[in-house]
């Protein structure tokens, strides 16, 4: 018998704990029934992304909701380490693919950086959480990361952590082990001034190998290693 993936969908508030309830959010509605294809008897997940959800199956659909019955409450808060990613902000494209990857890898705080390389500052958070949401569902998360809003290197420097790694692409010394927090540069690299900022701020000086590494692929394996 193959494994039957449960679809798990992130609510701002959870159905209080009765047999039945429903559902009558339009979009969730349609993404269940439209395009999931879930059928009566079918079993999905909902989760407040604070580490609770609700089993439950379909009872039936009608024309603008679903009812359903609950099977079973369940804590789970994630067992992750806490990591921080303080990355430099890259083009709409690329940032949002680090935000993608980085939540289904599971980094638990995604802070956009402003450098002196940066070239465009702004960034829709909504769509970043929407984005960051859609990734936690398909990875199982139980817990959604923390979109922060973008603040400048120099702030950023004051609230690191212990073990906090900073990629300056020449480091010598490579790992990156029991981080809680790393940062990655923007596309025209860190300014000399940043880099002894960041030495003086305690960052440790790390390196992700001798190849020079596009900003999305030097995240996403820093956010992968972070958590080993």
């Amino acid at each position: 018998m193959g494994y039957m993936k449960i679809h798990r969908f992130f609510v701002t508030k959870l159905p209080v704990a009765t047999e039945s309830f429903e559902i009558d959010d339009t979009a969730l509605v349609r993404h269940m029934k439209s395009i999931l294809a879930l059928a009566p008897k079918e079993l999905f997940e909902l989760c407040d992304g604070k580490g609770t959800l609700v089993r439950a199956s379909i009872m039936e659909y009608t024309k603008n909701a679903v009812s359903c019955m609950i099977q079973e409450i369940i804590h789970a808060p994630e067992t992750l380490r806490p990591v921080t990613a303080y990355i430099a902000i890259l083009k709409r494209d690329n940032f949002e693919l680090i935000v993608q990857k980085l939540t289904e890898i599971g980094i638990t705080t995604i802070v956009p950086v402003i450098t002196s390389h940066t070239i465009k500052t702004a960034l829709n958070i909504r769509r970043l959480q929407t984005i960051s949401k859609e990734a936690a569902e398909l990875a199982g998360r139980t817990q959604l990361p923390k979109i922060a809003e973008p603040i400048d290197f120099k702030t950023a420097l004051k609230s690191i952590p212990p073990q906090t790694y900073f990629f300056d692409g020449r480091s010598g010394s490579a790992g990156i082990a029991h981080a809680q927090a790393f940062f990655i540069g923007p596309e025209g690299g860190w300014t000399e001034a940043e880099i002894t900022m960041a030495h003086d701020a305690g960052c440790i000086s790390s390196s992700l190998g001798p190849l020079t590494l596009r900003g999305e692929t030097a995240a996403i394996i820093a956010g992968y290693l972070s958590l080993q």
